[in-house]
């Protein structure tokens, strides 16, 4: 833990400075998944539509330029929330059901946009 980091309660990392979240091990979650479900890099690229290297970087802890819909779109691929692949809770295998929420996809930009939100 760097200056200036706390634990807080929940056991999440935050920055006294600004409070961000601090995210380790969110590539090991996605590989994790990644192999359960035997997709090579590749493959859960293709079928999350977001570049190969993001799947690379992401595995090897590179955060950089991490859109929000891409992790949406391979948390949805992997069959897991993105609150799973963040901060490990124990929400995997768990997708948001139309029951209980407006769950709507479009593709921009050769990029599958997912909007999630709850009913009213």
């Amino acid at each position: 833990m760097s200056e200036g980091d706390s634990v807080a309660g929940d056991g999440i990392k935050r920055r006294s400075v600004n409070n961000a979240y601090c995210v380790e091990n969110l590539g090991a979650r996605v590989r994790e998944m990644r192999m359960a479900k035997k997709l090579s890099q590749r493959a859960l690229a293709s079928e999350a539509r977001v570049p190969a290297s993001t799947i690379a970087r992401l595995e090897t802890g590179d955060l950089g330029g991490l859109y929000t819909n891409s992790l949406a779109s391979i948390a949805y691929i992997l069959n897991c929330t993105s609150d799973y692949l963040l901060f490990g809770n124990s929400r995997k295998g768990s997708k948001p059901t139309s029951a209980n929420y407006d769950i709507s996809a479009e593709t921009r930009d050769s990029e599958v946009v997912i909007r999630i939100k709850p009913k009213e």
